[in-house]
């Protein structure tokens, strides 16, 4: 049927108006607003999150079915306010379809879909995700102010806050934490601990603990609002003092002073300051403005506007520097994940002379975001201006570059790994000095495991220590006296660490460029088979002049493959060398065959692509389980695990995670370990704590085993009477025929059940790598063809599904008649891909 969009709609049309007008006011770049884009994508997240449903879009036309065609509906999008409108309708009719949504809130689906299409910052807050939100920018919680781990599947407590209600009452860090209140902590995490903690200020609340040497000690606390650290004090080598930022709140201000202040009495503050924003996401605009003005005198710290470079409501213009600050020698640390205020502290401090930058590009972020109440307990991040750091630097997109740029060579049990040279080339300005430095892990050589080292730091640490003044221009000289100093020293310990492995890492004695002539071949010692770790070797024989410093890099669609290094070394005239990595395969990876495109790197010719290479890879599919549980008369559980597949499962473990209800509380972890071969069985049981009188218990089993932590989750409702229920997720087999004329092919999928197949879901994409930002990363783009309803114990069915070049993906995920769910994917390579992206 046709919806009408001028009939009633029980869909929220007031929240759509009100977000979307926002966008249409505010939005930063509103040339980038397409309304039937944001429509398309609106039902493709509503599709995503609703299995049952199927979405196509054409233009304004949006096409929504089950997946047997029982139920169909079309929505059209008109102007004027036609988008609000379709979005209400969409909701109206899925809603009204009579159909499971489980915990799907159409309304926050479809406005995610719509502001996806705007920027990757624009987005939707909802339930934790925004408390979590509104917790980080106001910089309060209510609580005793301790910070809670895990460790070997027990609570710990890993941090106080000072003068906080636990600090106050004798809680001590390491403490392992047994109850809270009357609740058992055991199979707790730390989120489940974090919320039984919190409360609100003025309640009270007990933690049962247990620590050396003591028997369990029961404290109580009363709750208090507190400001959330987050500047934490420590010392460089040469006693330089460091400031460590973890995100700008409301508070951030006052504990950079108390920072501060604490350096000062310990009397190294005049020797110089590092601020370490390495992983600093941001925060608030304003405090990371405020910040920088601790540290400069006058200058415009930060502008913002909107669009048409226009101020925005309830957004400062611009931040000046005020009178009054630290004159002291001062560097910044920044990595890849330095972003939004903490690039604004780096990039600000820079501009205005007041510190040099080490380490690696920022982010790259540069917009700023407000946050908009659309609905009792919605809210909408819209992007609505850009930041310039001291009024002129832009940051969007393009980052900070680091003044000195120090990057890693990882060494490890599997090999040599390094950033691409070109890529990581692109952080930096023609002035950036650059140092390599040799990251070693355990497993690259035998013997003392390495010591660890922060070089960034201690890096740092030397270029204020011979600071002979304060500003950018007196760090910069300190800088560059030293460079050659750490270069030779960093670089004698990458020369060394790769010898430690065969490799001969030197450097050509002069600067020079040759062309190379190599012919490079990739094979692996062993067939590449899932659950392996399969050795590669890349034979490159140079039939040009002496290359330095020389690797393979490999280029795939597979991440498994892809920014893998196999590193050289020298390579004479007329020789032929190996070089080597290990790549583990997980467990689960199903069968595939990958394209892959061989790169020469070398430090005497630019990169170059030496060819390209097949490899196919034998897929297995998780190990298959199946549980059977009872309770016990004792309130224990009985869970007999049978390994139902032709692998022996080491260190097989069956546990339960954290109950949701306040009547069931777990006293046992889980289940011994034990090594379970191929069609066998292991019996044990896990004790709770029940009360009430209802007539089930609601528990989510996990079983897991060495390196195959996923073999089972699931949730179930368990028989108080003691009825036995036996717990067994589908079976899947998909196969598939030849491609024809390269551009389709056909899934025959199998599956099978011990009770009944609710229903089976299809998706299909490609794969790609996108090398847009510094780190690749694999991208899905997934369309869903198909939802089968069971009909049984079995399901088969024949689907054609398009083939595109690239790498094809197909998931195919079954759910049975008891919420139990596998998947299994299938690739299929397509003629004329680009393994290089």
């Amino acid at each position: 049927m046709l919806l009408l969009l001028t009939s009633a709609l029980a869909g929220d049309l007031v929240l759509y108006r009100r977000a979307l007008d926002l966008v249409e006011r505010h939005y930063l770049r509103p040339e980038q607003i397409e309304l039937e884009e944001m429509l398309a994508a609106a039902g493709e997240r509503l599709e995503s999150d609703l299995e049952w449903l199927l979405v196509d879009t054409q233009g304004p036309t949006v096409v929504m079915r089950d997946g047997l065609g029982a139920w169909t509906t079309t929505v059209v999008m008109e102007e004027p306010g036609g988008l609000a409108l379709a979005m209400a309708a969409i909701e109206d009719a899925v809603v009204g379809a009579g159909l499971p949504m489980g915990k799907v809130d159409a309304r926050v689906s479809l406005l995610r879909g719509a502001l996806s299409t705007l920027d990757r910052h624009s987005t939707v807050l909802h339930a934790e995700g925004l408390e979590r939100f509104d917790e980080r920018l106001n910089g309060t919680l209510s609580g005793i102010g301790a910070t809670i781990g895990v460790r070997s599947h027990r609570l710990v407590v890993k941090a106080l806050f000072d003068d906080g209600p636990a600090a106050r009452g004798g809680l001590q860090v390491g403490d392992h934490v047994l109850k809270i209140g009357a609740v058992s902590t055991v199979g707790m995490d730390a989120s489940d601990a974090t919320r039984l903690i919190r409360g609100e200020a003025g309640t009270s609340v007990s933690l049962t603990v247990e620590r050396a040497g003591t028997p369990p000690l029961e404290i109580h606390f009363e709750r208090q609002e507190l400001t959330i650290p987050n500047v934490k004090v420590s010392l460089a080598p040469g006693d330089i003092g460091v400031l460590t930022i973890d995100h700008f709140s409301e508070q951030t201000r006052g504990y950079l002073q108390l920072g501060l202040d604490e350096l000062a009495d310990k009397g190294v503050l005049n020797a110089g300051l590092i601020l370490d924003v390495r992983e600093n996401s941001g925060g608030s605009l304003i405090e990371s403005g405020r910040a920088v003005d601790t540290f400069v005198e006058t200058g415009v710290i930060v502008t913002t506007a909107g669009r048409e470079n226009k101020p925005v409501t309830g957004l400062l213009p611009r931040v000046d520097a005020r009178p009054g600050s630290y004159d002291l020698p001062l560097v910044v640390l920044m990595d890849h994940d330095t972003a939004s205020g903490a690039e604004i502290l780096a990039g600000a401090l820079a501009e205005l002379d007041r510190a040099l930058l080490i380490g690696q590009g920022s982010f790259g972020k540069g917009t700023v975001q407000k946050v908009y109440p659309v609905g009792p307990d919605i809210k909408i991040k819209l992007t609505v201006a850009e930041y310039l750091v001291a009024g002129t630097g832009r940051v969007a997109d393009v980052g900070l570059a680091p003044d000195v740029a120090l990057s890693p060579v990882r060494f490890n049990r599997l090999g040599v790994w390094y950033p691409e040279p070109e890529r990581e080339a692109r952080q930096f300005s023609k002035e950036t000095l650059h140092f390599w430095w040799a990251d070693e892990d355990d497993g690259w050589r035998e013997g003392e495991p390495p010591v660890e080292r922060d070089v960034v730091l201690e890096v740092a640490a030397a270029v204020v220590g011979g600071a002979q003044g304060t500003g950018r221009d007196a760090l910069l000289s300190s800088a560059t006296r030293q460079q050659a100093r750490i270069r030779a020293a960093e670089d004698q310990r990458l020369i060394d660490t790769f010898a430690a492995g065969g490799i001969d890492w030197r450097a050509p004695a002069e600067p020079t460029t040759v062309v190379p002539e190599v012919e490079v071949r990739l094979e692996p010692e062993t067939h590449p088979e899932a659950g392996a770790t399969v050795l590669l070797n890349a034979t490159v024989v140079n039939n040009g002049p002496a290359l330095y410093r020389t690797a393979v890099r490999l280029r795939s669609d597979n991440p498994a493959w892809d920014d893998v290094v196999l590193p050289i070394g020298f390579l004479a005239s007329g020789a032929t060398a190996r070089g080597q990595s290990r790549v583990e395969i997980g467990i689960g990876s199903p069968t595939r065959t990958d394209t892959l495109e061989l790169r020469l790197e070398s430090a005497t010719s630019s990169p170059a692509s030496v060819g390209r290479q097949t490899l196919h890879t034998i897929g297995h599919a998780l190990p298959s389980v199946a549980v059977n549980a009872a309770l016990l008369p004792d309130s224990r559980v009985s869970l007999t695990v049978e390994n139902r597949s032709d692998r022996t499962l080491p260190s097989l473990r069956a546990r339960f995670s954290f109950p949701d209800t306040p009547n069931v509380v777990l006293t046992d972890f889980g289940t011994e370990p034990v090594t379970l071969g191929p069609r066998r069985t292991s019996a044990g049981s896990i004790g709770l704590t029940l009360s009430g009188d209802a007539a089930t218990v609601p528990l989510e089993v996990l079983v897991e085993a060495d390196e195959m932590p996923h073999l089972a989750r699931w949730d179930f409702e368990l028989a108080r009477d003691g009825t036995s229920l036996r717990l067994e997720a589908p079976v899947i087999a998909v196969g598939h025929t030849s491609t024809v004329n390269g551009s389709s092919t056909r899934l025959n999928i199998k599956v099978s059940d011990d009770r009944r197949i609710d229903h089976v879901v299809v998706y299909a994409g490609t794969e790609r790598v996108d090398r847009s930002r510094y780190e690749a990363s694999s991208k899905y783009d997934a369309d869903k063809v198909a939802w089968q309803p069971g009909a049984g114990r079995k399901v088969f069915f024949s689907l054609p599904v398009p083939v595109e070049a690239g790498t094809n993906r197909y998931v195919v995920v079954a759910e049975d008649d008891q919420g139990l769910r596998v998947s299994q994917d299938v690739y299929v390579l397509g003629t004329s891909t680009d393994a290089g992206g």
